[in-house]
């Protein structure tokens, strides 16, 4: 099986390398030297999901039994490769004056995964919330507080990689986190079953609403309950049902 953390050489981890976050220099350096001299040694060029590539070389995204047992570091790791990508990607929609604010609004202005995958599920909930209400602040502070935890980080990094890897019509990261709503109807859940785990009678309200919003807007009715794993991809995501009994991947 492939050793799937990104892995880059100390002299890339300063100028010219990847860019200045020192988050991002710790969390490599760390995997760098966590690594043994074989996987050190057996690394691939940064061409495969990435147009244009990232700086630097890693081995292979993550797939199969590495979406399960990949250490929570390795998940970090990734998650911040995909976010430098999403935004090189955003960076060309500037020069449209047609999506240059979706950019800005939706990727540009945001500093980790997390808040960018909030703020495009957010946007896609105006349609059915009060735009700059408390509520809608409220739900978006949540959803990054749930999407930055490692079980829904892990998700989310999984379910791009899924997307990517088996999907033709998908071109980069950016496309099915802006307009893939099978994606967002995912996302959708998994913060909806985060808030049912915690138990409590207010959140399970809570849940049940985004249920609703999900099926309203995406035609994909998830129940809060179901058990969903990570990198499962709804192709075309039109007229699904999955029950609160079901277990997926």
């Amino acid at each position: 099986m492939l050793w799937a953390t990104l892995v880059l050489a100390p002299a890339l981890l300063g100028a010219g390398g990847w860019p200045s976050r020192p988050n991002h220099h710790a969390l490599l350096a760390a995997a760098f030297r966590a690594a043994s001299p074989s996987m050190q040694s057996d690394w691939v060029e940064a061409t495969v999901f990435f147009d244009p590539p990232m700086s630097g070389k890693f081995l292979p995204p993550l797939s199969g039994e590495d979406y399960l047992h990949c250490s929570d570091e390795t998940v970090e790791i990734h998650a911040a490769l995909i976010h430098e990508q999403l935004r090189a990607q955003a960076a060309l929609m500037r020069k449209s004056a047609l999506t240059r604010d979706l950019a800005e609004r939706t990727v540009l202005a945001h500093p980790t995964l997390s808040e960018v995958v909030a703020s495009v599920i957010i946007e896609k909930l105006r349609a059915v919330m009060p735009s700059q209400s408390p509520e809608t602040e409220a739900l978006e502070q949540e959803m990054i507080h749930l999407l930055s935890m490692p079980r829904l980080l892990r998700c989310l990094v999984c379910d791009l990689y899924k997307i990517v890897s088996i999907d033709p019509a998908s071109d980069g990261m950016l496309q099915p986190l802006l307009f893939f709503k099978g994606f967002h109807a995912m996302c959708l859940y998994h913060v909806a079953h985060a808030l049912w785990m915690r138990n409590g009678p207010a959140d399970r309200f809570a849940a049940l609403r985004l249920q609703s919003f999900g099926a309203e807007l995406f035609s994909v009715d998830i129940h809060p309950a179901a058990q969903i794993g990570p990198g499962v991809m709804l192709d075309h995501a039109s007229g699904i049902v999955i029950g609160g009994t079901a277990i997926v991947g």
